[in-house]
């Protein structure tokens, strides 16, 4: 491998497959948006996450506790607003998907929400609802459906008929119902496999490669080259990027476990060129060790075991980020900051004001293609406190419809962006002097999460 200068290489040796949870959970306890989808997903997440997400189970039900609060008249589930007409087929389906896993393993469910959304779905599996993807919809309300004994396997033959035209995804979620070939748009490399979707059976509603093949690993938990795939797709941050698909992933972990390993006791030796960096024992607990290069250098890994059991390691190499400044992949933003003066707001290039002033900070996002489900978050200046934080709200400009304001956060959300320029504000208070530093705001495609923009880094100075 070729080493960059100032760079770290850490290197890991585990007994489980487990620890590769650690940076999905992580980042799903911090993850810090509120929509249904993003709280239901977390729930499952935090009921698979054990001892690695602490107060995970108290959570889980919690969140179960809030379900009505996102539940439309009509027993479907919304995004953020539970108005008549806001419901999801979706995610209502996707909903009753995570309750059937989330109560075996003993949550309980809010026996009016459950008996409100067992309806809907059921009207929805009858055909009964228009819905953009039909097939996706009634797949994931099958297990649902089946376990509250609202449909029998009898009733799932018109599925049977829409199989040739299904995603692999769907197939998955299937599975247990109809074994068909989930594997037949594999591709294997290095010892990993990955399912691909054809491209004209794509999902178009909250698609990831990562979500299908966990989907897959679901149904098939014993495909060690299937386990590996899956962690081939996490990203430099070691997640599988959207709330979605880390729920899926960090179950289909669980079966993966479950049906797999066995107890490790191996003698692990790992040299990085001629330097021993590890010779000792793995069985219950992890192996670590970390080596600096001041200079840049092409070295050899080599690692060998003997001893019982099939132990996991990881290679991760840290160095030095070239990056400044604004970032815009794939999405712009700009953030300016005004100042009230007898009544009117003017802009304030230098980013001076005083204790006492309100200041309204606006966020101009750039959108230069469709997208969905986009989130704008702007870090609160310390110095600031936002007028009506804790509150959230309603707001029609252009295509974010729903605001969340907190002291600490100010963010709004579309589901549905057209190409265009947004311009988004929100007024605050300033209540302490001095020198403070504004993190970049950032816009975020929450399902795409490689489409992003930060805003620069800036000073705001408090007199």
């Amino acid at each position: 491998m070729d080493i960059p200068a100032d760079s770290l290489l850490s290197l890991t040796v585990s007994p489980t497959v487990s620890n590769a949870k650690d940076a999905a959970v992580k980042a799903m306890i911090e993850y810090p948006y509120s929509c249904w989808e993003q709280k239901i997903s977390r729930a499952w997440a935090a009921a698979n996450a054990g001892e690695k997400w602490a107060g995970g189970r108290e959570f889980a039900q919690s969140v179960l506790d809030e379900m009505r609060s996102y539940q439309t008249p009509d027993g479907g589930m919304a995004y953020f607003l539970n108005y008549s007409g806001f419901d999801s087929p979706y995610l209502s389906a996707y909903t009753g998907y995570v309750l059937t896993r989330l109560k075996a393993k003993g949550f309980a469910v809010p026996p009016v929400a459950e008996e409100k959304l067992g309806a809907y779905l059921l009207r929805v599996f009858n055909g009964r609802k228009d819905v953009e993807t039909p097939t996706a919809v009634r797949a994931l309300s099958v297990p649902y459906l089946i376990e509250r004994g609202l449909i029998e396997t009898a009733d799932l033959e018109p599925l049977i008929r829409d199989l040739p035209k299904m995603t692999t995804f769907e197939k998955a979620v299937l599975y247990p119902y109809f074994q068909t070939d989930l594997l037949k748009n594999a591709s294997r490399t290095s010892g990993a496999v990955v399912v691909e979707e054809d491209e004209d059976q794509i999902f178009s509603v909250l698609p990831s490669a990562a979500k299908t093949n966990c989907a897959v690993l679901q149904a098939l938990p014993e495909n060690q080259d299937l386990m590996r795939g899956v962690l081939s797709l996490r990203g430099k941050d070691g997640t599988w990027g959207t709330t979605q698909a880390n729920a899926f992933c960090l179950d289909a972990l669980d079966a993966y476990i479950a049906a797999n390993e066995t107890p490790v006791d191996a003698k692990i030796s790992a040299k990085i060129g001629e330097k021993q960096v590890i010779d000792a024992t793995v069985s219950t607990k992890e192996l670590k060790t970390a080596v600096s290069f001041e200079q840049p250098k092409t070295q050899t890994l080599t690692m060998t075991k003997t001893g019982q059991g099939n132990p996991y390691y990881l290679a991760v190499l840290n160095y030095p980020s070239s990056t400044n400044g604004a970032v815009n992949a794939g999405l712009k933003v700009k953030r300016f900051y005004s100042v009230e003066r007898a009544g009117s707001f003017f802009r304030d290039s230098r980013r001076r004001v005083r204790r006492g002033q309100t200041v309204r900070v606006t966020l101009e996002v750039t959108v230069p293609e469709f997208q969905s489900y986009v989130a704008v978050s702007d870090p609160v200046v310390s110095a600031f406190e936002p007028l009506n934080s804790l509150q959230t709200d309603m707001v029609r400009r252009d295509g974010f419809y729903f605001k969340d304001s907190k002291f600490k956060r100010v963010t709004f959300y579309a589901e549905e962006l057209p190409k265009g320029t947004y311009t988004l504000t929100y007024d605050a208070q300033v209540v302490a002097e001095g020198d403070f530093t504004a993190y970049p705001a950032k816009a975020e495609a929450m399902y795409l999460p490689d489409v992003f923009g930060l805003s620069e880094t800036h000073k705001v100075v408090i007199q």
